[in-house]
């Protein structure tokens, strides 16, 4: 089987995580739509990853990343792989390929889409299990943090998706 380009740039992004089965994948004009849930499995939005544009540019045609929400509901990525009842730490990151990087060390992670996560204090509260932010130390990262019981702060520039396996592993430990 032949791999385009695409198909490579996303299996080295997602490595051994099946982000085909939670996401549409369209060949043709070579992007990803993540589906937003809320914790009641309602589709709320959506979040496109355009491998070839520029990342900094939030816009429907031309950015990297395009992210459609309503803003009135709680969402994060990754509730489909998540057991909210359960004790063990979740860890909540900025991004979908770092919640990605994190699933595939074996814990629990929330990619929160959002440079101002406030408004997931009072959820993240009630759920049993502590709560560890993986963020940078730049001021989206700082905000993150402060909605979490604990945070592992990365040198500014550096997120989970740019680290291998093995460093993201000893950070975690």
């Amino acid at each position: 089987m032949i791999c385009t380009e695409f198909e490579i740039h996303t299996s080295k992004r997602s490595g051994v995580f099946p982000y085909h089965k939670s996401c549409w994948v369209d060949y043709v004009n070579e992007i990803l739509t993540f589906p937003l849930w809320t914790v009641t499995g309602q589709l709320v939005g959506y979040q496109q990853y355009n491998w070839k544009a520029d990342k900094l540019r939030n816009n429907e045609t031309k950015g990297k990343y395009w992210t459609y929400r309503r803003k009135d509901v709680l969402t994060a990525w990754g509730l489909e792989y998540v057991d909210l009842a359960s004790t063990e730490p979740l860890y909540l990151v900025e991004g979908i390929w770092d919640a990605i990087s994190v699933l595939n060390t074996g814990r629990h992670c929330l990619a929160v889409l959002s440079n101002n996560p406030q408004q997931l204090k009072p959820w993240l509260s009630t759920l049993p299990c502590s709560t560890i932010a993986i963020c940078e130390g730049d001021k989206a990262g700082k905000m993150l943090s402060r909605v979490c019981d604990s945070k592992i702060l990365l040198p500014e520039g550096l997120d989970p998706n740019d680290m291998s396996g093995e460093q993201l592993e000893l950070i975690l430990k």
